[in-house]
C-alpha cells in the first residue's frame, strides 16, 4: 500500500494477523518527514509502537491466535510524505 500523507496526517487500516506467527510491517516514508507506527488489537491495547524520529518505522510481534489489528501511521514532519506499507 502506498499513500501520500499530509503535515500531521494520520492514516488508520486493519490487517488480519496469523497466530504464532512472527508479522512484521514497516511503514516507509521518503525521507523528508518523521513517521510514526502503531500496532494495537481490537480492544484498543498498544501492542508495538516505533517512533523514534526517523522515516522508516518497523514493528515486530507475534500474536498467540489469529486477530483483528488496527495499524496507525501517522506523518509528524512539517512536509507531505509519500508512504509505503510493506508486510510479511
Amino acid at each position: 500500500m502506498v499513500r501520500r500523507l499530509a503535515s500531521g496526517e494520520r492514516w488508520s487500516f486493519e490487517i488480519d494477523a496469523r497466530g504464532g506467527e512472527t508479522l512484521r510491517i514497516a511503514a516507509i516514508g521518503d525521507g523528508d518527514t518523521n513517521v510514526d507506527l502503531t500496532v494495537r488489537d481490537a480492544a484498543g491495547k498498544l501492542l508495538c509502537a516505533d517512533g523514534f524520529g526517523d522515516h522508516y518505522p518497523v514493528c515486530t510481534l507475534a500474536p498467540g491466535a489469529p486477530a483483528r489489528l488496527r495499524v496507525h501511521v501517522v506523518n509528524r514532519g512539517a512536509l507531505w510524505t509519500r508512504v509505503q506499507v510493506l508486510s510479511n
